[in-house]
């Protein structure tokens, strides 16, 4: 009576074995990664770069409210290059960071 149970976990066990190495590519698939980054449209043809600007609370124990803005604007000297931005402040808290991405050198 006890082979049967053991018979059944082997035969699992080999069945998933199978699975695991019949289909690879499916266990570790994952999605590609290319972003399109450009948008060319009828009403903004001229136009080459994107703005946001985006508004922020944020309230905890610690710092209590701490309000802030952040911004970024690509394309904004070269076709690729990003230039953002953010500041924030509070009673006890401030901060503000600033960078540039994708900055192509001329030579």
């Amino acid at each position: 009576m006890h082979k049967k149970p053991n018979r059944l976990l082997r035969r699992g066990s080999f069945l998933l074995l199978g699975i695991c190495l019949a289909l690879p590519g499916q266990l570790v698939a994952r999605p590609t990664t290319q972003v399109k980054s450009v948008v060319d449209r009828v009403e903004n043809a001229d136009r080459i770069g994107e703005t946001l600007i985006l508004p922020f609370a944020i309230s905890t124990e610690s710092t209590e409210l701490v309000l802030g803005a952040g911004g970024m604007r690509k394309g904004f000297y070269q076709d690729q290059m990003l230039v953002g931005g953010a500041a924030f402040g509070g009673e006890d808290s401030y901060g503000v960071f600033a960078g540039v991405w994708d900055y192509r050198v001329p030579f």
